[in-house]
């Protein structure tokens, strides 16, 4: 296949503008890792085009197989996480000195307006999730540069959930190396990783998006009062202690992991029981959570707190929710979030659950 333009460079797979209206992702035979299956990939992609389809799924509309796995697409003009850097402004402090020892003094401020999109571009994302988890596939990858954006005009935007290269299907009877029960958990992307992960629960479901989706919300419900020092990350709800030096404001480089991922989760909602948390006990690295935290928690569980106060708490860790000025659309993205936030998986909202709350 004739290739076009290169747009995109990943450690599996080369994107290619091809004319003006599609793109042409070409994966390599050679070198790839599990989770990575391009099979896997192509025929979830032929599932979720030939079933009714989803205005908020991609669409494949091709493919080749010679040297590489040649898969066409639809061409999107930029991701979630452009769209939301985009509105990142420079605040520059008149005081600032450039031969400060510690010159921290500018940052950042994120324009996005929440109140108008975040409502409508969660109601998408889970309206794609929806479908794709009806045909018992797992994303496995949501995060804000897996969700395409189009302006369709008058600021009217379509949301699409994007690449499948990682992505799992329960009904799949050829599903490789990975068994129902038994699947990688070396899935997802830094601060998206549900808890479930971190404790290596291997028959986990679909729930992993949703969680994965919960901080994705958190992210569109940005805080315009609140100072960033890197316009490169979106902040969230929770962090992976990772940031840059990309604007060169003196801050060093710094990797995330998921030891301080789950110590910010931990932080934020606090840590459940054993009892509270069968999964892990029975499926996941007990040992690990009962040597590190104990069998008791610590008392401030999120899920522990009645509901007012379990409201009152959410719009604390994410004030963005305050700025939705519709009463309804306001209390609606709060009982989402609190739905999404359960550490256990089986009592973590679903997808259709959500929809129900958000028509």
């Amino acid at each position: 296949m004739s290739k076009g333009k290169t747009i995109a460079i990943t450690r599996f797979a080369h994107i290619f503008k091809l004319g003006n209206d599609k793109v042409v992702k070409s994966i390599s035979k050679d070198g790839l890792l599990p989770p990575h299956d391009p099979l896997m990939e192509l025929s979830i992609l032929e599932k979720l085009t030939k079933n009714e389809s989803n205005r908020n799924v991609i669409q494949l509309l091709d493919y080749q197989e010679n040297t590489n796995y040649d898969l066409v697409f639809k061409y999107y003009p930029l991701t979630l996480k452009e769209l939301l850097l985009s509105g990142y402004i420079s605040i520059v402090n008149p005081y600032y000195n450039v031969t400060a020892s510690s010159p921290t003094e500018n940052y950042y401020r994120n324009r996005f307006d929440s109140n108008k999109y975040a409502y409508d571009f969660f109601k998408q994302l889970i309206n794609g999730l929806a479908y794709i988890h009806s045909l018992q596939i797992i994303h496995r990858d949501i995060k804000l540069d897996n969700i395409l954006m189009e302006d369709n005009g008058n600021n009217n935007f379509t949301l699409v959930v994007t690449d499948f290269g990682i992505s799992y299907d329960a009904s799949d009877e050829n599903r490789g190396n990975e068994l129902i029960n038994d699947k990688i958990t070396d899935v997802s992307t830094s601060i998206y990783k549900a808890p479930e992960l971190l404790f290596s629960v291997r028959n986990y479901t679909n729930k992993v998006d949703i969680w994965a989706a919960f901080i994705v919300l958190s992210q569109l419900l940005i805080d315009p009062a609140m100072k960033v020092k890197n316009q490169k990350n979106i902040p969230a709800v929770v962090t992976d202690g990772s940031f840059s030096d990309d604007d060169n404001d003196g801050f060093r480089e710094e990797v995330g992991s998921d030891i301080k991922l789950l110590f910010s989760i931990f932080e934020k909602f606090g840590i459940p029981s054993a009892a509270q948390w069968p999964e892990v006990i029975n499926y996941g690295t007990a040992d690990t959570f009962i040597g590190m935290f104990g069998n008791s928690g610590d008392s401030k569980y999120f899920l522990d707190k009645k509901t007012p106060e379990a409201e009152e708490y959410m719009e604390q860790i994410i004030p963005g929710l305050r700025n939705i000025e519709g009463k309804q659309q306001r209390e609606t993205l709060v009982q989402c979030c609190i739905g999404m936030a359960s550490f256990e998986s089986t009592t973590r909202f679903s997808a259709e659950q959500l929809l129900e709350y958000l028509n």
